[in-house]
């Protein structure tokens, strides 16, 4: 669940708002840095001085296979944010949520192997990568998005909770 620097890299230009719109109407990386006469906006400043917070989750959903979950989390996330085409992650579902009060975020559901010893057949887990400016309150912006996308899904998709041992 590392992240690569020209990921990092990506989703930080995300979060500073350099974007261009595709083709098919979704947002991805713009190819040079700019900032607009009126100066940064919604925390892009904290955030190039900063830095970009990540939260990864475990998901788990009740459709049959992780590439329909994944197809069916793109469709929820179109009612919560603006879709995203990210190069360092092309099989995903990302969106840049935007909220009034809470900063940015940048949600990417992807599926990711297991590297496990004990796991003989291939195994592939459901990650939700949640990416946000570093501030004090960043776990709330975080949290919102994610409630917002448990919601619209309509709860077939959501955070997994180990079973606690008694």
């Amino acid at each position: 669940m590392n992240d690569s620097k020209e990921r990092k890299h990506e989703i930080k230009k995300v979060l500073l708002n350099n974007l261009v719109l595709t083709d098919d109407k979704r947002l991805a990386v713009g190819p040079d840095f700019r900032i607009t006469l009126w100066g940064v906006g919604d925390g892009a400043g904290a955030t190039m001085v900063l830095g970009v917070k990540k939260k990864a989750y475990l998901m788990e959903s009740e459709y049959t296979s992780n590439t329909q979950t994944i197809y069916k989390a793109t469709e929820a996330m179109k009612d919560i944010g603006r879709l995203l085409k990210l190069e360092e992650a092309p099989d995903s579902a990302s969106a840049l949520v935007r909220h009034v009060f809470f900063r940015p975020v940048v949600l990417v559901l992807e599926e990711v192997p297991v590297n496990e010893e004990e796991i003989e057949a291939s195994h592939n887990e459901l990650v939700l990568s949640a990416y946000c400016g570093r501030a004090p309150l960043a776990g709330l912006s975080i949290k919102h998005a994610l409630s917002k996308l448990e919601k619209t899904s309509g709860g077939k998709i959501k955070r997994y909770y180990a079973p606690k041992e008694e």
